[in-house]
């Protein structure tokens, strides 16, 4: 099985505010604000590419070719998803309906019996993922791990010799933690 990923943010608000960043890597010049905003952004695409999230809402369009039939679960690739109508699959260009959608910070389709009978070479999932439209809405721990990864970035600037931290250990425990592993 082959999978492509598409995720198209919904807002442009940021998920962690540019004051909440400069305040946390103890930046006051306004000078500094264009850097911390393209770290920021940065930071907060390694977040949601490191724990496969997405922090503020975005419409993920998943297709899959030539899906396995031995696998009666999908494991949705961006988490979380918690609105069932939102979920829209088509199986080879036709419209399906024959699952279950398990949302939460897992979210799961669970496939009905009819999607192994139609023997599908490709299935494409569209759902909206996030946590919610407003930086209120992230979880405090990942707006901390994106402050985290800026500050790491904005104090490795120079540069690098090979031994510097290119990502902040709070990141790498959070995004494992939703991710739904663990790190020792």
């Amino acid at each position: 099985m082959k999978m492509l990923v598409h995720r198209q943010p919904i807002t442009d608000v940021a998920a962690v505010g540019l004051e909440e960043v400069k305040l946390h890597c103890c930046v006051s010049h306004p000078d500094e604000d264009a850097s911390l905003e393209i770290m920021r952004d940065t930071a907060v695409s390694d977040v949601e590419q490191f724990g496969s999230l997405a922090l503020l809402h975005q419409a993920v369009r998943v297709m899959l070719f030539d899906p396995s039939l031995m696998d009666r679960f999908f494991r949705l690739p961006v988490v979380p998803a918690f609105d069932p109508s939102t979920v829209v699959v088509t199986v080879d260009g036709e419209a399906f309906a024959d699952f279950e959608f398990f949302s939460g910070n897992r979210p799961m389709i669970v496939w009905g019996e009819s999607f192994r009978r139609c023997c599908p070479a490709r299935v494409m999932v569209e759902y909206l993922a996030g946590f919610g439209s407003t930086p209120d809405a992230v979880p405090g721990d990942l707006r901390q791990a994106v402050k985290d990864q800026v500050a790491t970035m904005y104090d490795g600037r120079g540069p690098s010799d090979g031994k510097t931290l290119a990502t902040s250990p709070h990141l790498a425990r959070i995004g494992a933690r939703y991710r739904g592993v663990s790190v020792r």
